[in-house]
């Protein structure tokens, strides 16, 4: 079975970078529903499994920006997630001894 490919992938000169894009209302006051996490784990396996020089996820709601980054940002280190909305970003951070 072929794996599953980025939302969008580009190649410019020598660096490449993918990006997921989710426009995800969270289910719950505080967290996904059940099926919105397994599909946000989906994008976490795919960004996590990327040798791109550049991660992004992409997200156009401020709840979901705000969920990514309290609670699952340690799930996809060194992916920026962009709040396109707004524009506020987070560099989820990289697993000690980890770089790309």
């Amino acid at each position: 079975m072929p794996r599953p490919s980025p939302d969008i992938h580009i190649r410019t000169g020598k660096d490449e970078v993918i990006l997921e894009i989710k426009t995800t209302w969270p289910y719950g006051v505080n967290d996904f529903g059940a099926a919105q996490k397994r599909e946000f784990q989906k994008d976490f396996d795919k960004l996590n499994a990327s040798t791109a020089d550049y991660r992004f996820l992409f997200v156009t709601e401020e709840r979901t920006f705000n969920l990514l980054r309290a609670k699952y940002a340690s799930k996809i280190p060194g992916v920026q997630i962009v709040d396109l909305m707004n524009g506020n970003e987070h560099a989820a951070q990289h697993a000690a001894g980890a770089g790309r």
